[in-house]
C-alpha cells in the first residue's frame, strides 16, 4: 500500500473535515497559517453563496480551499505546502 503524501492528505481532509489547519509559503515568501475546508456543509454555514457553481477543471499542482477566516476561496501551489496540523499532531505536542 502506497503512503499518502502531504498534498493528497490535505485534499482528503479539506473534503471531509469542517476545519483543516495548515501552513504554506506564499509567493512573496511569507508563511501563511490557514483554516480552510471544501466540505459543502461547512462552507454553507459561513456563506450560502460561496459554494462553487461551475464545473471547472482543477489546475494541476494547485490546491483550492475555502478560507474560513477570510470567507473567500483561495489557492496555493502544492509545492508551497509546509505542514498540516491534525488532531494527532496537536495531541503529540500536549504530551
Amino acid at each position: 500500500m502506497r503512503k499518502e503524501n502531504l498534498t493528497e492528505k490535505l485534499n482528503r481532509l479539506l473534503q471531509s473535515e469542517d476545519v483543516v489547519n495548515f501552513t504554506y509559503t506564499k509567493k512573496n515568501g511569507e508563511t501563511r497559517h490557514a483554516r480552510g475546508t471544501k466540505k459543502p456543509s461547512a462552507i454553507i454555514a459561513v456563506d450560502e453563496d460561496a459554494l462553487p457553481k461551475g464545473t471547472g477543471t482543477p489546475k494541476t499542482g494547485v490546491i483550492t480551499y475555502f478560507d474560513l477566516d477570510k470567507e473567500a476561496w483561495r489557492a496555493l501551489q502544492e509545492t508551497s505546502l509546509v505542514s498540516i496540523e491534525t488532531k494527532e499532531s496537536l495531541e503529540m505536542n500536549l504530551v
